[in-house]
């Protein structure tokens, strides 16, 4: 990676239901994917070589809200995955269950220190 720069990928589970069905998007999402892109931002990590996108649904809504981050080549790759597939979610990741936006320094912290 250039300049020592760590790179992530993290994906943020933003699905909502309207029948009243348990789902992320409705635990408060948005505010975690804000309060994550701010503190990458705050660390000065908001370059390139951090992507942070909201995904689809995770089929984990009782643990909800859920991250995944990736680190090593899934995160370095030249052709950032667009989406979450079955072939990404094959590959070494960390997942994060009931996240709130309190927990994001830790979480940041967590991903950071991964090898991969």
């Amino acid at each position: 990676m250039q300049n020592n720069q760590p790179a992530l990928r993290i994906f943020v589970c933003m699905k909502s239901r309207v029948d009243g069905r348990p789902s992320c998007g409705a635990k408060g999402t948005s505010e975690i994917l804000i309060a994550l892109r701010k503190e990458l931002e705050g660390r000065g990590l908001s370059a390139g070589h951090i992507d942070v996108r909201p995904s689809s649904c995770l089929d984990r809504c009782e643990e909800g809200p859920i991250l995944l981050g990736f680190t090593g080549p899934v995160a370095e790759s030249a052709t950032p995955p667009r989406k979450l597939d079955e072939e990404l979610l094959r590959k070494p990741k960390v997942s994060f269950e009931r996240v709130s936006v309190d927990q994001i320094p830790v979480i940041v912290d967590k991903l950071l220190g991964l090898n991969s």
